[in-house]
């Protein structure tokens, strides 16, 4: 029964997740936020972590899947926050367009992922092998790496005059980036 809900939360999330990076693509081709973009790189790289992680549980019978599973989350949050980081020091440039559908879009990503990262949670706390806990530690990293871009979005938004929206969109990349690399350490160190 604890196994077939693991199934059914990887599966849901892994098919929630798949339209992310094509709906964010078109939001970020119509703003110049560094954390728009660093932000649709993210969602790529951890959709592919997801995959990894769904097809690893399914084939659990395999010593090596859970490992591959969760280093290759490691690596996404590590390419994610090397991604942000670049793109926040060396293509930054001061946020313009419209940033309402980034928003939307991360507005609507904070609940989902805020969701997953407590049923992930709940389903950790049943000690059933590391593929759900690394899973709660990513969504846990989406939760709070969508709020970021939420505030940053809101900033380019409604104070796009602002000069101070370019350091705050900067900062937002590279705080992101920093927390990604965090959880990317944790996860290596848990295990490995």
């Amino acid at each position: 029964m604890k196994k077939d809900k693991n199934y059914r939360t990887l599966l849901t999330s892994l098919l929630l997740s798949l339209p992310g990076p094509i709906v964010l693509l078109v939001a970020v081709f119509q703003t110049t936020s560094a954390t728009q973009w660093a932000d649709f790189f993210r969602r790529t790289a951890e959709l592919i972590a997801i995959i990894v992680s769904f097809i690893a549980y399914r084939q659990k019978s395999k010593p090596q899947s859970e490992k591959i599973a969760n280093l290759t989350v490691a690596f996404a949050m590590i390419l994610s926050g090397g991604i942000m980081t670049f793109i926040a020091v060396f293509a930054h440039k001061a946020p313009t367009g419209n940033a309402t559908l980034g928003l939307v879009i991360a507005a609507l990503s904070l609940i989902t992922n805020g969701i997953f990262w407590r049923r992930y949670y709940v389903l950790s706390s049943h000690g059933d092998g590391t593929i759900i806990a690394t899973q709660k530690r990513l969504y846990r990293a989406k939760s709070i790496a969508d709020a970021a871009v939420i505030i940053t979005l809101l900033f380019v938004t409604f104070l796009a005059d602002n000069p101070a929206v370019s350091l705050i969109d900067l900062s937002c990349s590279l705080v992101i980036a920093l927390y990604l690399f965090w959880n990317a350490r944790r996860i290596i160190k848990a295990k490995y």
